[in-house]
C-alpha cells in the first residue's frame, strides 16, 4: 500500500532493508517517519501553555440574561470549532452575558493565535484564531495551545498538528470505550518535527495566507 495509507497494524517491509537484527517496531510507519522527521521535539517544549477552560458552562448559561450592561459571548463547541484551519466565523451557540461576569472570565477567552485542538468524542480537530472583535468562550472538551514564538510559528504548528501523521498519533493516544478522551499529558508528549523558523516559514507561511484571503 502507499505510505500514506500504511498504519502500524498493516505495513510493507523490502526484505533487504531488514538486515541481520531487527524487531517489528522498528520497521512501522510511526518509527519511520520519526526517523525522518527534523529536529523533533515534545510540543509540550515549543508552547508556552496547553490548557482547557475550567468554566462550567452549565452555570455561564443560568447567568445568561441576567443583570444590566450585557454583552454577546460564543460558547465555542467541538462541532463548530474548526473550518479550513481557522476557527469558524459563525458560531452557534451565543448568549448575553453581565459585562461584570465577563470581566470575572476574561482570561479564558481566546486570544489572537491561540490553537485549539479538541480533547473529547471527535478527537484533533484542529484551527488557529485570527483574533476579531468576538469574545469566544471554547468549553472543556477543546485544549487551548498558545505557541512559543520564539521557536515555532504558529501557523506552521497549525498545519503539522492536521498532518495525517500527527492526527493518527492523536487518535491513537485517545482513551475511552464509549467517548474518546485524549489527555494534556499525552498532548505534550507527542513529538512534532521543529526546524528553523526560515524553513518553517517557507513551508507554510505563503500557503496559509493565501487561505486566510481565499477566507
Amino acid at each position: 500500500m502507499p505510505d500514506d495509507r500504511q498504519d502500524s497494524l498493516g505495513f510493507s517491509v523490502n526484505y533487504n532493508d531488514l538486515g541481520d537484527k531487527w524487531t517489528v517496531e522498528d520497521k512501522t510507519p510511526e518509527i519511520r517517519e520519526y526517523e525522518k522527521m527534523q529536529n523533533p521535539q515534545k510540543l509540550g517544549d515549543v508552547v508556552k501553555s496547553i490548557s482547557s477552560s475550567n468554566i462550567q458552562i452549565n452555570k455561564i448559561n443560568a447567568e445568561a440574561g441576567l443583570g444590566p450592561n450585557q454583552k454577546e459571548i460564543n460558547i465555542l463547541q467541538i462541532k463548530d470549532s474548526a473550518k479550513n484551519g481557522f476557527v469558524k466565523s459563525e458560531i452557534e451557540k451565543r448568549i448575553k452575558l453581565p459585562t461584570s461576569v465577563i470581566d470575572n472570565i476574561r482570561k479564558e477567552f481566546l486570544e489572537d493565535d491561540d490553537i485549539i485542538v479538541s480533547n473529547r468524542g471527535t478527537i484533533g480537530k484542529i484551527a488557529i484564531y485570527k483574533a476579531d472583535d468576538r469574545l469566544i468562550l471554547p468549553s472543556p472538551q477543546i485544549f487551548v495551545i498558545k505557541a512559543d514564538t520564539e521557536k515555532v510559528y504558529p501557523e506552521y504548528l497549525v498545519n503539522i498538528l492536521n498532518s495525517k501523521f500527527i492526527q493518527d498519533k492523536l487518535k491513537s493516544l485517545a482513551t475511552g470505550a464509549y467517548i474518546p478522551r485524549l489527555s494534556k499529558k499525552d498532548l505534550e508528549s507527542i513529538l512534532i518535527p521543529v526546524p528553523s523558523k526560515k524553513e518553517q516559514k517557507s513551508q507554510t507561511q505563503e500557503e496559509f495566507l493565501k487561505l486566510k484571503e481565499q477566507i
